[in-house]
């Protein structure tokens, strides 16, 4: 669907909240939604509709110059592109990349990867601190709540330091289950970006 800066002016006056409601359906029917030439506040009121009709949604916007740069912090991910306009997109996003065929890697790289890592690693702690603080509740019941501890001194010191970022390292290095390049799972993995993200 296209809508020209006119015809969104039309519909986002804030007087008729039922073509707000009907353009919000038709663009939610819609695989892609083109603003042409509207202004940077427009830009920012679209964004605040659509996070205005279900606050579940995350929404993200991708701009390359200043008149993108109020969409850009009403999003909740802003993704600036260095450009020939500026870099005041750049400098006001969260994340910033050098051309717009990079945004499929950082969906991948700082998306699916490392939300599967940081799921992982919360997994990890729970665990680790659930087994350590057992143990050592068992051992004082055993002992008599005498406060002697069962693990020794240098074990109590490097228990956060050395054993638990190892696992965490090691899983992060070698866990890439889906490849962002198009030769490998690229293409075949791009229709099912929204369901890729529930596995946390």
């Amino acid at each position: 669907m296209i809508i020209e800066a006119s015809a969104l002016k039309y519909i986002l006056n804030g007087q008729n909240f039922e073509i707000e409601r009907w353009f919000l359906k038709i663009a939610r029917t819609m695989e892609t939604v083109i603003c042409c030439r509207v202004s940077p506040s427009q830009k920012a009121e679209v964004v605040n509709l659509i996070k205005k009709d279900d606050p579940t949604i995350i929404t993200l916007a991708i701009g390359d110059g200043a008149n993108d740069v109020s969409m850009i912090l009403q999003a909740d991910i802003g993704i600036g592109i260095f450009g020939q306009e500026g870099n005041r997109a750049v400098d006001t996003s969260d994340f910033a990349i050098a051309e717009f065929r990079h945004l499929w890697t950082l969906i991948f790289k700082h998306g699916r990867w490392n939300y599967k890592r940081m799921s992982m690693v919360i997994l990890h702690f729970f665990y680790k601190n659930i087994v350590y603080t057992l143990m050592q509740i068992l051992f004082s019941v055993v002992n008599g709540f005498s406060m002697q501890t069962i693990f020794p001194d240098l074990f109590l010191t490097f228990f956060n330091m050395i054993f638990t970022p190892f696992p965490v390292c090691q899983y992060a290095i070698g866990e890439i289950d889906v490849y962002p390049i198009p030769e490998y799972d690229g293409t075949q993995f791009r229709k099912f970006i929204p369901s890729m993200y529930f596995a946390g």
